[in-house]
């Protein structure tokens, strides 16, 4: 048999699902069973009178004349479609490997789904790999239950489907997730006790838990402002894949769009130990012997108690302009700015350290106003190189030349200095 001009259309939005101008069609019917074959398609379709079956064995076959299918990118893979004699609903079944690895399985991320389920007359019933439960209905409710996702995937799965023009009614999106993780890469990992996200009318808003911590989000017209606030040690921890915290806070603001956004992350009340660029800077303090008087006698194996740090940045074009940092110690407080590229794993800083481990010195009235200028000593660092590993270089030359001018200053400073604090004494 020939079919020309062949068009499958969905019977409730009238979307085109596939379209032949001609298809070659073999029948049998023997033992009061149905059959008709299509090699084009390789597909067969038999009937009896317990039930009917279609089954597709190559997607690819009729993905390459069905812009839906070529839209959501199904185009490897098996479907079965069946009923039974009894049933009130229809069953199908499919054999997927997907370009985008949107599941996560033992740190893997997978691009192979088991995908069945139910079709009834006003609704549909979906398993993904036994993790993922869909119905749809008057909206499209999801959950999931110790099922990872991998972020990354999601996020250029959405990026990658083309728009079109909606003719179907808006279907609400609800999803709740349960004690899993969003995967972001092989080090790196979201914790979460519960998701909840909402979808609709292209308005996307969501909430994430996890133990104190707490963050929302809102995305609408290609904007977003995403907030956390109070999380712990061990997000962080799993989150940030070239640190590690022991105990401590964590808060994080972002807004913008998905191409270039700004923000601030703070972390408060923590022991940083186990931060390559920390770890190289204070490495370089305690070795250099130019860098002497900033020996930090309280940063060892346990790490650097950290009262307070935050990092103001902005991001374009995967480049990261750190506009701000400080990082507040009783041994060490840090400012500075540069930029960063994560993609690449490289970074460009200059940092400004101080420290008032001179005290002691300072102690002595003439010469710490002298010399240190109170109770307090700094010099400045530049940190290029790996993220992952930086070099840490001393702009200790720019200091050496300041350093005699201050010291001649205050000097030729120090009687009015003497005349002031006899009259405060009084």
């Amino acid at each position: 048999i020939s079919l020309s001009n062949f068009v499958l259309t969905d019977p409730n939005t009238q979307n085109i699902l596939y379209k032949n101008k001609k298809i070659m069609l073999s029948l049998s019917n023997k033992n009061s069973i149905l059959k008709v074959n299509s090699s084009e398609l390789s597909g067969k379709f038999s009937s009896q009178e317990k039930g009917w079956e279609l089954k597709l064995n190559d997607l690819g076959r009729i993905a390459k004349n069905s812009s839906l299918l070529k839209k959501l990118h199904l185009e490897k893979g098996d479907f079965t479609l069946y009923k039974n004699k009894n049933d009130k609903f229809t069953r199908f079944k499919s054999n997927i490997d997907y370009p985008y690895k949107l599941l996560v399985r033992n740190n893997i991320p997978l691009d192979k789904y088991k995908i069945k389920g139910k079709i009834y007359a006003e609704k549909v019933h979906i398993n993904i790999n036994n993790k993922i439960h869909i119905a749809i209905k008057d909206s499209i409710d999801v959950k999931m239950n110790n099922a990872p996702i991998n972020i990354t995937e999601v996020l250029r799965l959405i990026k990658d489907i083309p728009k079109t023009p909606k003719k179907s009614k808006n279907l609400s999106v609800l999803l709740q997730a349960n004690n899993s993780i969003l995967y972001v890469n092989a080090q790196r990992r979201i914790l979460y006790d519960t998701i909840d996200l909402q979808f609709y009318k292209d308005i996307i808003t969501s909430q994430l838990t996890y133990a104190q911590g707490k963050a929302g989000l809102r995305f609408e017209n290609k904007k977003f402002h995403l907030y956390g606030k109070n999380f712990n040690d061990k997000f962080m921890n799993k989150l940030f894949s070239l640190s590690k915290f022991a105990k401590g806070t964590l808060d994080f603001s972002l807004t913008g769009n998905t191409d270039a956004y700004g923000g601030a992350i703070y972390v408060k009340e923590t022991t940083i130990n186990d931060y390559k660029t920390l770890n190289n800077i204070l490495a370089f303090i305690n070795t250099v012997p130019s860098l002497i008087t900033f020996k930090l006698p309280g940063y060892n194996n346990e790490g650097l108690y950290v009262n307070k740090a935050y990092i103001k940045f902005k991001y374009n074009e995967n480049i990261f302009n750190l506009t701000d940092m400080y990082l507040d110690s009783k041994e060490l407080d840090i400012f500075g700015n540069g930029v960063a590229d994560f993609k690449n794993d490289s970074i460009d800083i200059i940092l400004n350290l101080k420290t008032d481990l001179g005290s002691d010195l300072a102690k002595v009235p003439l010469v710490g106003y002298i010399i240190l200028d109170g109770d307090s000593i700094s010099t400045t660092l530049s940190i290029k190189g790996k993220a992952s590993d930086p070099i840490v270089k001393s702009l200790i030359a720019e200091d050496i030349i300041v350093a005699p001018l201050n010291i001649i200053k205050r000097t030729l400073s120090l009687p009015y200095v003497l005349i002031r604090d006899a009259l405060d004494n009084k």
